[in-house]
């Protein structure tokens, strides 16, 4: 199994802004990309977690089929 990755981005690109966040941060969009090779063929979950500053959060878990 491979470790869990966190990748932080912010809107100035330097750090989180004060709670709460100011007006003006909104919308923020980050693009990743993350590659990964699965050695035995079978189900593998995988579970994509997006927070932000101010505690808020999102999940999406689906599974891949490798047959």
């Amino acid at each position: 199994m491979t470790p869990a990755t966190a990748t932080t981005y912010c809107n100035n690109g330097i750090g989180p802004d004060p709670y709460p966040s100011p007006d003006g941060t909104c919308p923020f969009t980050a693009v990743d990309e993350r590659t990964h090779a699965y050695v035995m063929a079978g189900s593998h979950t995988v579970t994509l977690k997006v927070s932000d500053d101010d505690a808020g959060w999102s999940e999406i878990t689906f599974v891949i089929d490798m047959g």
